[in-house]
């Protein structure tokens, strides 16, 4: 870390792309991964396409991994200014409207950190999601990384504390596309049912909450976009006959609209993970 922050920030980018190329060959896995992903969403695509899609994912995915390590620098108002633009008056009106909470939902696609240190900026009360990793080392560290971020790092062990946050008005932050295994629903997300945590569903039935899709979306020369989309009012939950069926459709609803971001950029999504690993029955 110490390193890599001696590096120029807008030299990331070339930095991980050179990384990538020398270390690919020893990544097999990370690799095949990307591919085997990549042939169930773009099936027609030439295999000499398909290389250099990878190369781009796996550049994009390590450059956000050196950007969390350069992340102080966005503590400072005039950085972030120059290197965050907010899409619209919306992407972050509707985050400061203390009226009602609301769930700014994010998949792992563009840049997943940099908005909670743009929330704080603009001073907007946020309460975002983390799990533990399984290495303690790097679970410390980047622990410490995220308290400096501003705002309320909570843990998914502790995840009561995300209804009482929106009944203050607050926001609150999930990063919820990963495989949620057996305790998850199945919806369709980009062509294939996946297993989703029905966790943002849950919280927008109990507290009345309403749902955006944020996504912060790499420009080039260090430079994002950060957006806010409505995705779901929390005024429209008394429609749905039971609470399951409520828990479903929310969550197939942002699923979709993250989905339907995904396919405009798709080099922007962290294709390495394990998305789709549990399998519908």
């Amino acid at each position: 870390m110490i390193l890599v922050n001696l590096i120029p920030y807008t030299w990331l980018h070339s930095f991980a792309g050179l990384l990538v190329r020398i270390l690919l060959p020893f990544f097999p896995g990370a690799r095949k991964r990307v591919e085997e992903n990549i042939l169930h969403f773009k099936p027609d695509l030439h295999p000499d396409e398909r290389r250099k899609f990878v190369i781009r994912n796996l550049t994009h995915t390590l450059r956000v991994t050196l950007e969390v390590f350069q992340t102080g620098k966005f503590r400072s108002k005039k950085f972030l200014d120059r290197y965050i633009e907010i899409a619209d008056s919306y992407s972050i009106d509707v985050l400061k409207n203390r009226s009602q909470g609301v769930i700014a939902i994010e998949g792992h696609f563009g840049n997943w950190e940099l908005p909670i240190l743009y929330y704080h900026h603009y001073g907007v009360d946020i309460a975002y999601s983390a799990k533990h990793l399984k290495n303690p080392l790097v679970d410390r560290t980047l622990e410490k990384k995220r308290q400096g971020y501003g705002g309320k790092l909570v843990y998914l062990s502790q995840s009561s504390r995300f209804i009482k946050e929106l009944k203050r008005g607050n926001v609150v932050g999930l990063v919820a596309d990963q495989d949620a295994g057996r305790n998850g629903i199945f919806v369709d997300f980009l062509g294939r049912p996946a297993s989703t945590y029905t966790g943002p569903a849950v919280l927008s039935y109990l507290a009345q909450a309403d749902i955006v899709l944020a996504t912060c979306l790499y420009q080039g020369k260090g430079r994002y976009r950060l957006q806010l989309k409505p995705v779901h009012s929390g005024s429209d939950n008394s429609q749905y006959a039971h609470e399951e069926e409520a828990h479903l459709k929310i969550t197939q609803r942002w699923s979709q609209v993250l989905a339907n971001e995904i396919e405009k950029v798709p080099e922007q999504y962290f294709w390495v993970h394990r998305r789709w690993k549990t399998k519908k029955r």
